[in-house]
């Protein structure tokens, strides 16, 4: 009966195997084709006070045929921060993404956002500018 027991959970190990390898070969297509457009690439935020966090958006929509795929967003410091719906943008859809900045220093800033998506021109940059003003 030990024998039994033994064979049985073998065969069911090993059959669950199979499904397993099986079930990770499968090829993804992986589709490079989509579109993105952006209504704007550049915000102005203008003189801004000293240490003081502001948001801007930029709104986009899917041009293509394909689903887009935002991957990631790159900011030029840390004082820039992107955030976006983090999920696929149909054909003919739009979103945007808001852009948070730092005031932390003062002077004239210039900062890109790389928007990383699955199309050829990939990344899209956006810019954003503005002065902080200086202390009293």
């Amino acid at each position: 009966m030990l024998n039994t027991v033994k064979f049985f959970f073998m065969k069911y190990i090993f059959i669950l195997s199979l499904i397993m390898v099986y079930a990770c070969s499968k090829q993804v297509k992986k589709s490079y084709n989509a579109q993105i457009e952006f209504t704007q690439i550049e915000h102005n935020f203008g003189l801004l006070p000293l240490k003081k966090e502001v948001e801007c958006s930029f709104e986009f929509s899917n041009t293509g045929e394909e689903v887009l795929l935002i991957y990631n967003v790159e900011t030029s410091c840390g004082c820039a921060v992107a955030d976006w719906q983090q999920k696929p943008v149909k054909p003919k859809e739009s979103s945007k993404m808001t852009i948070t900045f730092d005031s932390e220093h003062s002077g004239m800033f210039h900062k890109e956002i790389k928007v990383y998506y699955n199309g050829t021109d990939s990344p899209v940059i956006l810019q954003i500018k503005g002065l902080v003003e200086y202390p009293e």
